[in-house]
């Protein structure tokens, strides 16, 4: 978490705006979760991590991002294969352990159902906002002609880069952390917005963005894992929300 918000946001924007310097960001962290996720794996639940974030985690972390080779045979990015040893690395760990060792979260069906629904709310208020604000109409437009194929391809897209990347360090592990020092669940709510919010500062140019969908997109993803126990139903709402923030 703090090595995104450090090496994103903070660093030259010539060196984090490149794509390969994200994915390298993006490899940490990932690297770096699947570390916490084998190291913590006895009270995952107290985290808020359920079976459906590590299949996520693992599955569109890896299978989903990895490119298919070329007609000409150019061999897979070794960056990305990196992607496929850390998970295969964590399958590892998680079989070795006992089923009994392992403390799941559990999210019921109505949670799942609700976050994969409610990712859209974010942009639809910033998308009123711009409307009301500008006169423009609403990019939402822009996403209408696109393929019911075409929007589960950017809700797959966005599950494996942004929402398996964040919703277990800010509302699993940061979440999890504070719970047992004492914090009470309103407060960790507004602090993991405000981190959410500050690790997307490089959006301030896109103001209805940066300051309605994005700190809305923070509490709504907050208030669902932490109502739900779960992160796996906001990991759903988040990646529902980015497929559709892509056309704002």
């Amino acid at each position: 978490m703090l090595a995104r918000i450090l090496v994103v946001n903070i660093a030259p924007r010539q060196l984090a705006g490149t794509s390969a310097s994200s994915q390298y960001v993006e490899l940490l962290i990932y690297a770096i979760t699947a570390a916490m996720l084998v190291v913590a794996r006895s009270s995952l639940a107290e985290y808020k991590i359920d079976k459906l974030t590590v299949v996520g985690f693992l599955l569109f972390g890896t299978l989903l991002r990895l490119p298919s080779a070329t007609s000409d045979g150019t061999p897979l990015d070794p960056l990305y294969c990196a992607f496929g040893a850390v998970a295969l690395l964590l399958v590892v760990a998680l079989l070795r352990s006992r089923p009994a060792g392992i403390s799941w979260a559990h999210p019921s069906w109505e949670w799942i159902g609700l976050g994969l629904i409610s990712g859209v709310g974010p942009v639809l208020l910033a998308s009123v906002a711009r409307m009301l604000v500008s006169g423009n109409p609403s990019p939402i437009e822009a996403a209408l002609p696109l393929s019911a194929g075409g929007l589960v391809f950017m809700f797959l897209y966005w599950m494996g880069h942004s929402a398996i990347i964040e919703e277990p360090a800010f509302r699993g592990f940061l979440w999890g952390y504070l719970e047992q020092r004492g914090w009470g669940g309103l407060r960790i709510w507004f602090l993991q917005a405000a981190l959410f919010w500050l690790a997307h500062v490089r959006y301030i140019d896109r103001p209805y963005t940066f300051w309605v969908a994005v700190p809305a997109g923070g509490l709504l993803f907050g208030w669902i894992s932490w109502k739900s126990r779960s992160v796996g139903p906001a990991l759903l709402a988040h990646a529902a929300y980015n497929s559709l923030a892509a056309f704002f």
